[in-house]
């Protein structure tokens, strides 16, 4: 118990720069996570982050020197782990749209708990003032972003409107309509093998889809699979390999 007070910090970096390895080469993999309950999810991530950023705290005059130093570059670490994570977690739900507010949400429960360990562990004055002036300014215009992702966020419609499987079930084909108002809109379709995904307990590691087609709004994509490696997107063949 002595030995996690002196070194929680240390822990803590620890992980986020093994999640940090393990996204890149999830993402390498070209492999996305997509949790079993997004609620679910984002409710233990907060918990988590919450609980060792309290026990750290509490336990201050414990820390190890090198436990100490590692608190005051947490912020780094873990803005090191969100870019990774940025190219292997699903944010783009059911093909409806890229909610961009999971990642925020992800972002802004990490990057605080980071702050917090930043400001109680470092001693140096004049850096406290600079990153207090940064976070100010990069807060105000993460906030914009945020409401203009919320503001959006029901803008327009994404629907799914035919999905077919290749006759040996490796590969799974879908038409995409985006109707975007008065910006007009898009149909495209996407495919993906889902043969390769990967079930876990806490969720899936899903493959990444690829676009095959793009037309404009209301246009007619209709889907017919030649074989199992071959799909007609309105009797033009691609290819799938």
């Amino acid at each position: 118990m002595n030995r996690i007070k002196t070194n929680i910090n240390s822990l803590v970096g620890i992980v986020m720069i093994v999640l940090s390895v393990l996204n890149l080469i999830i993402s390498k993999l070209d492999y996305l996570y997509r949790p079993k309950s997004y609620i679910l999810f984002f409710a233990i991530y907060l918990i988590l982050s919450i609980l060792s950023t309290y026990f750290s705290v509490k336990y201050k005059k414990y820390a190890s020197n090198t436990s100490r130093r590692i608190a005051s570059f947490m912020p780094l670490i873990v803005l090191a782990y969100l870019f990774t994570l940025l190219f292997c977690f699903d944010i783009k739900i059911d093909n409806r749209m890229n909610n961009i507010f999971y990642y925020e949400l992800l972002f802004t429960i990490t990057i605080s708990s980071s702050l917090v360990l930043f400001f109680v562990y470092n001693k140096v004055k004049w850096l406290k003032i600079c990153i207090a002036v940064i976070v100010g300014i990069f807060a105000y215009f993460f906030a914009q972003v945020l409401f203009l992702s919320m503001l959006f966020s029901n803008f327009g419609e994404n629907t799914v409107v035919q999905t077919v499987k290749s006759p040996d079930n490796t590969y799974v084909a879908w038409v995409v309509s985006s109707d975007q108002g008065a910006l007009g809109g898009s149909t495209e379709v996407y495919v993906r093998d889902i043969q390769k995904d990967i079930h876990l307990v806490s969720g899936m590691l899903k493959t990444e889809s690829k676009k095959l087609h793009s037309g404009g709004w209301g246009t007619e994509a209709v889907l017919r699979w030649e074989d199992n490696d071959t799909i007609l997107i309105n009797d033009v063949r691609y290819d799938i390999e």
